[in-house]
């Protein structure tokens, strides 16, 4: 197999060219084709960088498309027809399963506010001391949603919390123990003071984030599933769609106070690549 510089690169080319042409009569054999590959090759390579198939993106991206159109007041039959489903049901399944709830509801109730546009903040930094969580698999929120809920923590006494010097703010964050994924939730904390026997310490370096505000809920089995959707949002469509992308450098978060939730990606800006014009093209072949 190619190195993963190339198959990157192919693999942008492949989603460029479905964006591009997405309600059109397009299929994995359609895309190699464009691309110069064969099918079972473009397979690979699309399953390498981002574990879907090329059939898959392109039915997720038809999704997300139609989820944009019904915040806007789309009618849900027009976009189950766009996304070649043939019946209603059909594209509602589909809906439900990429979205945690039907098309009615994403667009009666939730949709506007399960995806709104972030704020681009510039945050300090600072320190989560907090429980360790197994990650069983991990870094995929946008499939675990808020990983916290339903777990068992190894507490501590109030009076040994107390000591850790945080306020009422809490942060989730996916991170590594000894090479294996794991979820640390606790207080957020400008300085270390202390550290209990069954916690662990995180430093979360200041920058610029995407900051997605997350519906907060009074029921936990439906923050849960905001925080999932909200991930989704940010990571599937809005980053690929932006002007920006995950700085890798640094750590992306849950922030937790009552019903003030969010989740903030570091975020720097894209490199566009400059037009090319006759003259430049004609000053290269020069040189």
């Amino acid at each position: 197999m190619p190195d993963n510089d190339y198959v990157r690169k192919e693999v942008k080319k492949g989603k460029r060219y479905i964006d591009q042409h997405l309600y059109e009569d397009l299929d994995a054999k359609k895309v190699a084709s464009v691309l110069g590959h064969s099918v079972s090759s473009l397979w690979r390579y699309f399953t390498s960088e981002g574990g879907s198939t090329v059939d898959q993106y392109i039915r997720l991206r038809r999704i997300q498309m139609a989820a944009r159109n019904l915040r806007n007041g789309c009618r849900i039959e027009d976009e189950a027809s766009k996304c070649g489903y043939k019946t209603v049901s059909g594209f509602a399944r589909a809906f439900l399963n990429v979205y945690g709830i039907t098309p009615w509801e994403f667009s009666k109730t939730r949709g506007e506010s399960l995806m709104q546009e972030p704020k681009i903040m510039e945050k300090m930094p600072f320190y989560v001391v907090g429980y360790v969580l197994p990650g069983d698999g991990g870094f995929r929120p946008e499939d675990t949603g808020a990983y916290w809920l339903d777990q068992d923590f190894q507490k501590v006494s109030p009076r040994e919390y107390a000591r850790i010097g945080g306020a009422s703010d809490m942060v989730g964050v996916w991170t590594t123990r000894e090479g294996e994924p794991v979820y640390l939730l606790g207080a957020l904390v400008k300085k270390i003071q202390y550290i209990p026997k069954t916690m662990a310490e995180m430093q979360i370096p200041g920058g610029t984030y995407a900051v997605f505000p997350v519906e907060g809920s009074k029921d936990n089995s439906i923050l849960g599933e905001n925080v999932r959707v909200t991930w989704f949002y940010a990571l599937r469509q809005w980053l690929p769609d932006s002007d920006y992308s995950v700085d890798e450098s640094r750590t992306a978060y849950e922030y937790y106070l009552q019903n003030e939730n969010s989740i903030c990606i570091p975020v720097i800006p894209k490199i566009r690549q400059p037009k090319r014009t006759r003259k430049t093209e004609k000053r290269k072949s020069q040189e």
